[in-house]
């Protein structure tokens, strides 16, 4: 069939799950002549035998970001030769009270297809309407490959409500911003209110 991998994404972890899963790596074994891969949710017993490890949906907490770390540090000594993680989205960072994220430019399309989720005006609307956070948007940096041959850039940052905006490009971002207000396209009212927010985390972090 020319399978490199098997992947047993299930949440019903029982003995028919430990059993398909050895029958795959025994199949792979004998009939592919190859390293047998199976990625997993969980192993339990014996990791090292499968050497893949995918925890699952990961809560989003500080306290479980902690230990990925010292997991993923770990793996090597029982082993393993790749552990990955799904973290699972912003909500429960927000609910362990982050003060500040940063929005990769991946397109979300089930949400925003046209446009990268740290310029999608959507995607922030999420973040402030349905999930309430209260903190900082960051971009990732705009003068990556995978955002900076989009037309307007930098004003689509703005007009998207992120309040601290990555660039190394910085006078161009200004020029590209005064343009605008000039033109219309963003207004003063707007950018203060993003500024604002900044010097308030400022304020309460000590720094001013």
């Amino acid at each position: 069939l020319g399978i490199d991998f098997y992947c047993n994404d299930t949440d019903k972890i029982g003995i028919n799950y430990w059993l398909t899963r050895n029958a795959n790596y025994t199949d792979m074994k004998r009939n592919y002549q190859k390293r047998p891969i199976v990625i997993s949710k969980r192993t339990g017993l014996v990791d090292h035998r499968y050497g893949v490890i995918y925890t699952g949906k990961t809560s989003v907490d500080f306290k479980t970001l902690n230990e990925i770390v010292r997991y993923n540090v770990l793996a090597p000594n029982y082993g393993l030769s790749f552990y990955a993680h799904d973290i699972g989205g912003f909500e429960g960072g927000i609910e362990s009270s982050a003060e500040a994220i940063m929005i990769s430019h991946n397109v979300v399309s089930s949400i925003d297809s046209s446009n990268p989720a740290s310029i999608s005006f959507s995607i922030h609307n999420i973040l402030r309407d349905d999930l309430e956070f209260g903190g900082i948007i960051i971009t990732d940096s705009l003068d990556m490959k995978a955002i900076s041959k989009i037309d307007n850039v930098n004003v689509k940052a703005v007009l998207s409500l992120n309040n601290l905006i990555i660039t190394t490009d910085y006078e161009k971002f200004i020029d590209d911003i005064k343009t605008a207000i000039n033109n219309g396209v963003l207004s003063e009212a707007l950018i203060d209110r993003l500024v604002l927010r900044n010097l308030e985390w400022k304020y309460y972090k000590g720094l001013m």
